[in-house]
C-alpha cells in the first residue's frame, strides 16, 4: 500500500514520513532502530506538547504517529477517519497491529472512543488531563463558545439535548474494562479547564467498579498545564509493564532445546483443519518447527474440525486435545464463533481447561478472516468474537497471531479486494492464500522462540472474566444411554468419533447425567431425521439433525438441547420423531456422544 503525498524530512534529528489520509495531515516519526514488534505511540492530539514520554519511547525504538482530526472532538466521524489512518500506517509502514494511544486534553475523546470502537487495534491508553465528557469541556464553564458550537453540531446535539447525552467517552469505561485495555490517567487536581473530578476521576472509578485495569497519577496543585510529568519514567515504566509487542514462548523454547520433545496441538475450525495440507498454515507451522529444531521430537495433534466453534470445542477439548497432553496449543475459533454471543464463556472454558490440565502449556490465540467478516468490518460492524477472544488473551497473558489479517491485507493490496485468487470460496485459503497466512505465523515464531530458556514455569490462572463457564464440559459416550431401537455401529462417525448409536423413527434413549447443560454430538446426514427431547419429564422439544449442507455431504455436528438447568442430577429422554425434513432422505439419527456440562 502506498501512502498519499508521501514526503520525508527530519524532526529533531529523527526521520519523519509525512503523508495524507483522506486529505488530512498525517506523519510518523521513525526511531533509529525499531524495537521488536514495531510498537508505536499514536498521539491523538497536540503532537509535540509536553512530550517527554513520547520522546523517551522514541529513543527506545518506538514510532510516534499523528493524524490531524483536531476539529472533530472525537465524534463518530473522527473515529472512522482515524481508522483509515490506522490502516494506512499498519499496512504501509508495518507498524504493530495494536497501537498505544496517547489522549492529551481533548485527545482523551479520540483515544477512548477509538479504543472502545476498535479494541483489538488498541494495546493501551494513556490519558493526560483528558476530556471525557463534552458537558465538562468544551460545553462547560472552562470551555470555549466556538468550540462548544462546533462540538454540538458534530454530535448532532443542541444545548437543550446535551443534558441527556449518553454518547460521551465517559460511557466507555465499562467497554474498555471488558476489553482488558489498560488505562493510565495523569491529571492536575486543580485543573479548572478540564476538571479532574468531572472527567478522569469518574472514568477511573467506573473502570475500577467494572474490574478494569486503571492507574491514576494526580498532581494535587497542578492546573490543566503542564501536562505529563517532569520525569516521564513513571509513565513509560507503566506503559512498558502493560505492553508486550514481542512475546516469547519460554516453555516451548525449553522443551525444544532442553527436553528435545514437543507436542503441539491445533484446535479450531476448517481453516486450521484444511491448513494441514502441505501448503496449509498448520502443516507449514509444524514443518517450520521440525526444520528449526531437527534434534527435537515434535508430535502434531490435529484437533480442528471444520464448521465448528467453541460451542462444541469446549465439550470435546478433553478427548480430542488434552488426552494428548499438548505442550503448545494454537486455538483458532474466532471465524466460526462470529455472531455467537456465548463465545466468550466458551473460549474461556477452553483456555482454563488447557491450563488446568497442563499448567506449563503455552497457548497462542490465532485469528483468521473470511470475505464475509472482512465486508462486515468494512461496513463498520465489529468482529465480536475476535474482540472478546483478544480480551481473554490479554487477561491470561497469551500471545495472539492474526494470520487472517495478513490474508486480508494481501487481498486488498494485490487483488484490489477480490478474494477469489487467494480464497476462491471466500473462506478457505488456497496455496497462495495460506502462504500469506504462514508468513505472519513464521514471523511470530521467529520472534517468540528467540533466545534460551532452561526452566518450565506454570501459567497462573487468573480469576475468570466470563460468567457461565462450564469447567466440567465433556463428551459422554452415547453407549452409556439406555434405550430401545438404537444399534451400536462400530465405525467412525464422519472421522470424528469412533462409533455411534443409530436408530430411526420410534427409537428412544434415556441418559442420566449430572450438570446444567446437555446436548448431542451427532451425524448430520442426507437421511437425518428429528428428535423429540425432554429433561426430567418436562415438555418435549423438537431438534433436527438435518440442514441444507446435508444435500452435499455428511458431517459431524452438535446441538445443545437444554441449558441453564439446576445443578445436580437430571434425566434426558429422547425419541426419534416420525416427521422429518422435506428434503431429507430418511429419519435416521446417529449419535456418537452427549454433550454434558
Amino acid at each position: 500500500m502506498e501512502l498519499e503525498n508521501q514526503t520525508e524530512s527530519r524532526w529533531n534529528g529523527w526521520r519523519q514520513i509525512s503523508f495524507t489520509v483522506e486529505g488530512r495531515e498525517s506523519f510518523v516519526i521513525c526511531p533509529e532502530k525499531a524495537a521488536p514488534g514495531a510498537p508505536w505511540v499514536w498521539r491523538c492530539e497536540f503532537f509535540g506538547a509536553f512530550d517527554a514520554a513520547d520522546r523517551a519511547l522514541l529513543r527506545m525504538g518506538w514510532h510516534l504517529a499523528y493524524h490531524r482530526v483536531s476539529d472533530l472532538y472525537g465524534c463518530p466521524e473522527a473515529i472512522e477517519k482515524m481508522h483509515a489512518f490506522y490502516a494506512a500506517v499498519t499496512e504501509a509502514l508495518g507498524l504493530s497491529r495494536q497501537a498505544v494511544l496517547f489522549g492529551f486534553s481533548r485527545g482523551g475523546l479520540y483515544a477512548v472512543n477509538y479504543a472502545a470502537r476498535y479494541p483489538y487495534e488498541t494495546s493501551l491508553v494513556y490519558l493526560d488531563a483528558p476530556v471525557l465528557d463534552i458537558r465538562s469541556w468544551p460545553c462547560g464553564p472552562g470551555g470555549d463558545a466556538h468550540c462548544a458550537e462546533e462540538c454540538l453540531h458534530l454530535y448532532g446535539l443542541t444545548p437543550e439535548t446535551l443534558a441527556d447525552f449518553r454518547g460521551n467517552a465517559m460511557e466507555q469505561a465499562e467497554t474498555l474494562s471488558a476489553s482488558r485495555i489498560p488505562v493510565l490517567i495523569v491529571a492536575g487536581g486543580a485543573d479548572a479547564t478540564v476538571p479532574y473530578h468531572e472527567n478522569g476521576k469518574i472514568f477511573a472509578e467506573r473502570m475500577r467498579a467494572a474490574g478494569g485495569i486503571v492507574e491514576t497519577i494526580v498532581k494535587p496543585d497542578c492546573g490543566h498545564h503542564p501536562h505529563s510529568l517532569a520525569d516521564p519514567r513513571p509513565i513509560t515504566d507503566w506503559i512498558l509493564s502493560h505492553t508486550d509487542f514481542a512475546p516469547r514462548l519460554p516453555n516451548t523454547i525449553c522443551r525444544l532445546t532442553v527436553g528435545k520433545r514437543l507436542t503441539v496441538g491445533y484446535f479450531g475450525g476448517s481453516i486450521t483443519e484444511n491448513g494441514g495440507s502441505d501448503v496449509g498454515w498448520r502443516a507449514r507451522t509444524t514443518a517450520w518447527l521440525r526444520a528449526h529444531y531437527p534434534d527435537a521430537e515434535i508430535t502434531e495433534v490435529q484437533a480442528a474440525i471444520g464448521g465448528t466453534g467453541t460451542a462444541l470445542g469446549m465439550y470435546r477439548c478433553d478427548r480430542d486435545l488434552l488426552a494428548h497432553r499438548p505442550d503448545l496449543v494454537f486455538v483458532e475459533f474466532a471465524v466460526n464463533d462470529f455472531g455467537d454471543r456465548r463465545s466468550g464463556a466458551q473460549t474461556e472454558t477452553i483456555l482454563r481447561k488447557i491450563l488446568h490440565a497442563v499448567p506449563t502449556a503455552e497457548i497462542v490465540v490465532v485469528f483468521t478472516l473470511t470475505k464475509h467478516i472482512a465486508d462486515e468490518l468494512a461496513a463498520g460492524r465489529p468482529y465480536g468474537s475476535r474482540d472478546v477472544q483478544s480480551a481473554l488473551a490479554r487477561a491470561y497473558g497469551l500471545p495472539t497471531v492474526n494470520i487472517g489479517d495478513a490474508l486480508g491485507r494481501a487481498v486488498r493490496r494485490e487483488y484490489g479486494g477480490d478474494w477469489t485468487p487467494l480464497a476462491p470460496d471466500g473462506v478457505h485459503p488456497n496455496a497462495d492464500g495460506y502462504r500469506y497466512c504462514f508468513e505472519e505465523m513464521e514471523a511470530f515464531l521467529a520472534s517468540a522462540l528467540r533466545g534460551g530458556s532452561h526452566t518450565l514455569r506454570a501459567q497462573p490462572l487468573p480469576a475468570p472474566l466470563q460468567c457461565n463457564l462450564l469447567p466440567d464440559a465433556r463428551l459422554t459416550d452415547a453407549a452409556e444411554a439406555v434405550g430401545k431401537g438404537f444399534t451400536l455401529v462400530e465405525k467412525s462417525m464422519c472421522r470424528r468419533y469412533p462409533h455411534y448409536l443409530e436408530g430411526t423413527s420410534g427409537a428412544s434413549l434415556t441418559l442420566r447425567f449430572t450438570g446444567t447443560t446437555v446436548g448431542v454430538y451427532w451425524m448430520m446426514a442426507h437421511d437425518a431425521g428429528r428428535i423429540l427431547a425432554a429433561v426430567d419429564g418436562g415438555k418435549e422439544k423438537c431438534v433436527t439433525a438435518w440442514d441444507s449442507y446435508c444435500l452435499r455431504f455428511d458431517r459431524a455436528g452438535s446441538a445443545i438441547l437444554f441449558r441453564d438447568l439446576q445443578p445436580g442430577e437430571h434425566t434426558l429422554t429422547l425419541r426419534v420423531a416420525d416427521e422429518t425434513d422435506e428434503k431429507s432422505d430418511g429419519r435416521m439419527i446417529r449419535i456418537g456422544a452427549f454433550l454434558v456440562g
